[in-house]
């Protein structure tokens, strides 16, 4: 870890801008947070030296001796270094300012989510009016509402990132840190069901047109808001491995050829047959 970011009032910083971040997207929090941060400021706050060696010399001028030892205590009292006082007093004021989000942590995320779900649907019904993915000189010749479709997809791909971008920010300040796990994020924005797992993941590294979201919606993926209880990971693909097979190589002789195996392959037939099974007993 960078040494800067165990500083806590580093970690206090990054925190409420953070939190900033969040409420320029529609989060709010409560009084107590605010009074805890306008508190944090004015600790970090005050006069410099030079405005109380100044107001020393104007009490001098009165000829008022309390006036004249009162502002040379101030003087004296700034000169000390207060910075030690306010890293120890930093390390109660991060989880006090946390405590105070968290009375509206909740709520934040499931605004933003419903947020983030309304801009999924536009995207997804865009995609099902016609291939998002197409290149340009390929949507002349479709019809009218293809061709808005179309248009209205990269819009709103481009909404849905940041409606993603401050869903993940509330999930973590909520508690669930997601911005550095795949299978967190994953989780977070969509419902893969029985798409095949390796497929998902690569599909989320998709750079073409409306990225990811295309990827993901071509596969079947439902794009949603996860909600936070019982929030879990989607898992890992598991790891490619190599078969030997068998092979005639000719002349009575025989052989092996490395194979590799996608052990997801299985698991996606097997999905799909269960929840193909599933529909038809209903």
């Amino acid at each position: 870890m960078d040494p800067a970011l165990s500083d806590p009032q580093v970690r206090i910083s990054n925190y409420l801008s953070f939190i900033d971040a969040l409420i320029a997207q529609g989060g709010v929090v409560t009084d107590a947070f605010e009074k805890i941060r306008a508190g944090w400021q004015a600790a970090n706050s005050g006069p410099t030296e030079q405005d109380l060696q100044a107001r020393a010399l104007d009490a001098i001028k009165t000829g008022d001796p309390e006036a004249v030892d009162q502002a040379m205590t101030r003087c004296a009292v700034a000169r000390l270094d207060n910075s030690h006082t306010r890293g120890r007093i930093a390390h109660a004021v991060l989880p006090a300012l946390q405590a105070a989000y968290a009375e509206s942590a909740a709520a934040n995320y499931i605004a933003l989510a419903g947020m983030y779900d309304k801009a999924a649907a536009k995207l997804a019904a865009c995609a099902s009016t016609v291939d998002i993915t197409l290149d340009a000189e390929k949507i002349v010749g479709l019809d009218a509402k293809s061709r808005t479709a179309w248009m209205d997809a990269a819009l709103a791909a481009k909404e849905l990132d940041g409606r993603f971008a401050a869903l993940s920010d509330a999930a973590t300040l909520a508690g669930i840190p997601v911005s550095a796990d795949r299978g967190s994020r994953i989780a977070l924005a969509c419902e893969p069901g029985t798409a095949h797992r390796r497929r998902v993941f690569e599909a989320w590294e998709s750079k073409g047109r409306c990225g990811r979201w295309a990827g993901l919606l071509a596969l079947g993926v439902t794009l949603r808001a996860a909600t936070l209880e019982g929030f879990t990971p989607y898992a890992d693909p598991a790891p490619i491995t190599i078969r030997q097979v068998p092979v005639a190589m000719g002349a009575g002789v025989h052989g092996t050829r490395q194979v590799p195996v996608d052990p997801e392959d299985a698991a996606y037939t097997e999905r799909t047959r269960a929840a193909a099974t599933t529909a038809a007993t209903k």
